[in-house]
C-alpha cells in the first residue's frame, strides 16, 4: 500500500489496518515455523505496511491534519 493511500484513510481505518497487519504477521510466523510459508517476502511487505500506518498516525499527531 502506498503512503498516499494511507494518508487518505481515517484514523480508525488505519488502526484497523494495523490490527489486521499484526494478525497477518502472526499467521506468517506460524506458517514459517511449520514450514508452510512459501512466500517469505510477504513478511517484509507487511512489516513495511504497518510502519507506514504508524508513520502517518505520528505525522497527524505532531503536524495536525492536512
Amino acid at each position: 500500500m502506498k503512503s498516499s493511500e494511507v494518508r487518505q484513510m481515517t484514523d480508525d481505518e488505519i488502526l484497523k489496518a494495523i490490527v489486521e497487519g499484526k494478525r497477518k504477521l502472526l499467521t506468517f510466523r506460524i506458517q514459517r515455523v511449520n514450514g508452510r510459508l512459501e512466500q517469505g517476502h510477504l513478511v517484509k511487505t507487511e512489516k513495511r505496511n504497518i510502519a507506514r500506518f504508524f508513520t502517518v498516525l505520528t505525522e497527524r499527531k505532531f503536524h495536525g491534519r492536512k
